[in-house]
């Protein structure tokens, strides 16, 4: 659905432009390609972190991290599993905020 969103809202700011639609109807747009990248990265987060858990209880490395880690078009950072000193696993954001 990702691709689709982003291309919905594309659609829209062009009508938008042109004048076919109004402003709340792109804001409309907006709001949905939000909340469906705020999906994408939910699921990517409890992938990551079951995985993690996984790997935890196993006592092994299942597969590489990047692998699980590959974001969506729209995320400029990467996100990894880190080892925590209490021995848990967390996923952490590689970028700044």
């Amino acid at each position: 659905m990702g691709p689709v969103a982003r291309e919905n809202f594309k659609i829209q700011q062009e009508a938008f432009a042109l004048g076919e639609i109004g402003l709340q109807q792109l804001l409309d747009e907006k709001r949905r390609l939000g909340e469906q990248q705020e999906a994408e990265l939910t699921a990517l987060q409890a992938a990551i972190e079951t995985h993690s858990r996984l790997e935890s209880s196993a006592g092994l490395v299942l597969k590489d991290k990047a692998e699980l880690s590959s974001l969506p078009d729209f995320m400029p950072v990467r996100v990894q599993t880190k080892l925590m000193p209490c021995g848990c696993n967390s996923a952490v954001s590689g970028g700044g905020q």
